[in-house]
């Protein structure tokens, strides 16, 4: 039985390998090769003298875990923060050119320098011609020709002198599976209201939304009986096609 586990052992090599090449160590591939050492030390133990030893194999893997935090250099700390580093440094050297890198090279280098800074602490691992706040400011952007923008309103109170009621309203598209433009939505949670003149200026505002890159007003008049007070506002969008993958806006609407 131990030997058919060396085809299961090989195929996660394998496996580890291609992820490992591809996108370098983390703590987690760190311990997949650690775990396929504790299977080949429980495949030798079983084969030595009928598997006398095979009790051993709890201390063995003990022993894995302690060397694994505990070694210097080759610990998964210090192996992680290496091998980050080094796919940083061979995208992003001291005359490269940021905005020129290609999408995959973008991506490569996000992933790395987020996982390296966040899940290491190992920003000072970094050389010092990185550019740092220029990574930080270009994150999205790494990922394609996306945009995002993500609006949280600071202010909580409303003034409703002028209004005889208000109401709660959550506006949602989720359209990953078939991305629209603003014209293209339904705007269904404004159905009950049946006017549509809401419709149109509130897709008149967003069309401003996207022209701008961000929110600036988040009192929006519908029209002279409606206004609408922003909470939130999130949008995913292609800047090239202005198509979007998401909208979401949570806030109140103002009657009079």
């Amino acid at each position: 039985l131990p030997y058919l586990f060396i085809l299961l052992i090989g195929m996660q090599i394998y496996s580890l390998f291609i992820r490992v090449y591809e996108y370098g160590f983390t703590i987690s591939r760190y311990f997949g090769f650690t775990f396929i050492l504790f299977e080949v030390g429980s495949i030798i133990l079983s084969k030595i003298k009928n598997s006398k030893y095979l009790n051993r194999i709890f201390l063995f893997g003990m022993m894995l875990v302690l060397c694994s935090f505990s070694l210097p250099f080759i610990n998964c700390i210090s192996i992680s923060s290496y091998s980050q580093v080094k796919i940083i440094t061979s995208i992003y050297m001291e005359d490269t050119n940021i905005d020129m890198l290609d999408t995959d090279s973008k991506n490569k280098l996000d992933s790395a320098y987020n996982y390296l800074v966040n899940n290491l602490n190992g920003e000072k691992y970094l050389p010092t011609y990185i550019d740092k706040t220029k990574i930080e400011f270009d994150h999205y952007s790494y990922l394609d020709d996306r945009g995002y923008i993500n609006f949280d309103n600071k202010v909580k109170e409303i003034d409703i002198s002028e209004y005889n009621k208000i109401s709660k309203i959550t506006i949602y598209e989720s359209l990953y599976s078939s991305h629209k433009k603003l014209d293209e939505l339904s705007f269904k949670e404004l159905n009950i209201y049946d006017n549509s003149i809401l419709k149109e200026n509130l897709l008149l505002y967003l069309n401003i939304v996207l022209d701008k890159g961000n929110v600036s007003d988040y009192v929006v008049k519908l029209d002279d009986n409606y206004t609408l007070f922003i909470d939130s506002l999130y949008i995913t969008y292609d800047k090239e096609t202005r198509e979007l993958s998401r909208l979401e806006i949570d806030g109140y609407i103002l009657i009079k």
